[in-house]
């Protein structure tokens, strides 16, 4: 059964849509809009149902109508990590049970009401769905010891990460993190406690940018085995990526030119 078939489609009084200018839009603008691009950022609050449901409705949409062309389409989640992409690609060939996949996968605690929908829709279509998210352990590894120590893996685990070494986040990066940072310890008691640990954070900013390089890189870059070669991917990653540009200006257009074309 398509997993989709059990979600209530999204009643438009659920939601509104807008232009960049403001303007009120339908979904289906949305989706013809997406025709001149290669990759499709959209941006979510991971507890937002509403916004799960439109994603499984855009991924619909845009299946729908790019189904008709020479672009294929796939989807890119950022709540799966790299390094279990041949346990989806064998979830999706049908070799391996949504247990085995749930077991094994490490999918998110929220996976069942919000992401199985797309990976169920992907797999009845017979979609991609690429893992995109660099391994906990080794943003851990980077946050504790610099992105220098990353280079000390050895060639397997490099295979779970973007090129070495990834790209320094850009100031925009840099203070929006910081903002964020600093709002959370004005709500805090124990301010000063606080702002140590936001200046602790701000030292360590350029590692903990690595999950944002790694679900664009692995886009970006082709596959070994060509296996996930699409034209055209749609991409869930959270809206502090997303919002505003910064994420598609401070590592996407880098990694483009230095990728081979799909």
């Amino acid at each position: 059964m398509d997993g989709s078939a059990d979600v209530r489609p999204c009643k438009r009084s659920s939601y509104t849509a807008y232009t960049r200018q403001g303007d009120k839009a339908r979904l289906e603008d949305i989706v013809k809009a997406m025709e001149g691009a290669d990759v499709v950022l959209l941006g979510e609050t991971h507890d937002d149902r509403i916004a799960h449901l439109l994603q499984l409705q855009l991924l619909r949409g845009a299946h729908q109508r790019f189904s008709r062309t020479d672009r294929r389409v796939a989807l890119s989640l950022e709540m799966f990590e790299r390094d279990v992409q041949g346990i989806m690609d064998e979830y999706l060939s049908g070799a391996i049970t949504e247990r085995d996949l749930k077991q094994d996968g490490r999918p998110w605690p929220n996976y069942d009401t919000d992401y199985r929908p797309l990976v169920e829709l992907a797999k009845a279509e017979g979609l991609p769905v690429i893992c995109a998210n660099a391994p906990r352990r080794y943003v851990s590894m980077a946050g504790r010891h610099g992105r220098a120590a990353l280079e000390t893996l050895p060639a397997a685990s490099l295979r779970h990460l973007p090129p070495l070494p990834y790209l320094q986040p850009s100031q925009a990066y840099l203070n929006k993190t910081n903002r964020t940072m600093q709002a959370a310890a004005e709500q805090m008691e124990d301010l000063r406690s606080e702002q140590r640990r936001v200046d602790s954070a701000t030292e360590r900013q350029s590692e903990d940018c690595i999950p944002d390089v790694s679900a664009q890189g692995s886009v970006a870059t082709p596959p070994e085995e060509g296996q996930h070669r699409c034209r055209w991917c749609f991409m869930c990653v959270g809206s502090f990526m997303q919002k505003e540009g910064w994420a598609s200006l401070n590592i996407w257009e880098p990694i483009e030119k230095a990728c081979a074309s799909w």
